[in-house]
This record gives structure tokens, sequence and C-alpha cells, in this order.
């Protein structure tokens, strides 16, 4: 029996990053997930990983005041993690795989309205930062794509009428793109004196450095609010 899972753990992150290709917030949430798995692991005296682990350890989230979604992608990273061992023989067994998960209240999701989003758009200030921030969110407005991408968004991964995206597990997808949002981009460029290459991110900080998911969102928010 294994008594510790802290290595296996570390082998199953580079796993994720280097043949899965996930992005570094999904590999650090998987982490965190598992490494609170081998804590209550321990805790518990080492009982045989199965379906009655899975629902102590639910039952131990449950009583952390834990959402239901957060329980949820926690015995999803467990199961992940034990499809892993197995198939690495590290496990002889992954006797979790058909544990239950928590189901999730089916919501509605909340959308702007066509004023709303240009209200948005047209809070930004006509400065270097202000430019960058209205051409990053039409971007999102006119393509639909995620946030994480935009941020990861590289001057070679853009065309006149199309983006080259590369998503959840480094797949690639071909985008459209109107000509309003590359000229945004352009517009943005050069009252901020860029002269990108082709490696270079398109969105930047003042300081030359790559925007991440929680900066951007923080910046859509306080626009929100104006």
């Amino acid at each position: 029996m294994i008594d510790d899972f802290r290595d296996l753990i570390s082998s199953f992150l580079t796993y994720l990053t280097t043949e899965k290709h996930y992005s570094k917030h999904t590999v650090e949430a998987y982490g965190r997930d598992l490494r609170c798995f081998n804590d209550f692991y321990h805790r518990q005296g080492y009982h045989p990983l199965n379906g009655v682990f899975c629902e102590k350890f639910t039952d131990y989230l449950v009583g952390k005041s834990h959402k239901p979604a957060s329980i949820r992608r926690r015995l999803i990273a467990v199961k992940s993690f034990m499809r892993f061992l197995k198939r690495e023989d590290i496990a002889p067994t992954n006797d979790v795989e058909h544990a239950e998960l928590p189901k999730l209240p089916s919501k509605c999701p909340v959308v702007l309205s066509e004023k709303e989003v240009k209200s948005l758009l047209r809070a930004t200030p006509k400065t270097e930062l202000g430019k960058r921030d209205q051409a990053f969110m039409t971007l999102l407005y006119m393509t639909g794509i995620r946030v994480s991408e935009a941020c990861d968004l590289h001057v070679k991964d853009m065309r006149s009428t199309y983006l080259h995206i590369f998503g959840k597990g480094n797949v690639e997808r071909v985008v459209p793109v109107c000509k309003r949002s590359i000229s945004l981009i352009k517009a943005y460029w050069r009252a901020a004196n860029r002269n990108p290459i082709a490696d270079d991110y398109v969105f930047v900080t003042r300081n030359n450095k790559r925007i991440y998911r929680v900066t951007a969102w923080r910046l859509i928010k306080k626009y929100a609010l104006i």
C-alpha cells in the first residue's frame, strides 16, 4: 500500500504539463486538490482507496464548507491521478473510478446586453493602457475566445482575418476576427510605442510582461463598475 503520494503527485503534475499540455493554472489547481487529498489520506491512516474512501473525503470537504463545484473538482483530480497510477503500473487497480461525483445545480448564464457591452468598451480612457484594455475586451467580445487564450495570444498567431488559438490541451483552432479588433490592437501598439516581433505577446503590462488571467478579470471588473 502506498503510504505517501507526494512524489507521485509531482510526477503526475509533470505528466499534465509535458504530455497533456495543460496550462500552468490548471496544473497548479490539480496540485492543490491532490495535496488536500494526500493530507486527508494521511489523517485517515492509509485506508484502501475505493468508493467508500471517496465518500469519506467528500464528507470531510462538506464539513469544511466546500461548495459542490469545489468538491467535484477535487474528486475529479483524484480520479485522474489514480488513472495515471494505474496506467503507469504503480497501482494494481483503480477502485475510485466509479465513485459518484456531487451533482451541480444547473443555472442559466448571465450575459450582458449589447448596450451594456458598448458601455463597458466606452469606459476605457484614451491612454496607452486604456487602448490596450479596449482592444483586449473588444477581442473577447468579437471572437468569443477565453480570457486565458487572449492572454496567451502571440503576434505570430494573428492574421488579418483570423487567429490561431491554442486552447485547453494545446488544441489549435482557427477563429475569425473582424477588422475592428485588429485595428484596435494596432492602435494600442502605436500608443505604447510597441513594434512587437512574432514571439511577443499581443497584450502586455506596462513593463512588457505577459498579462495573466487574474489581472485581466480585474481590469474588466474595474470598467464594469464605472
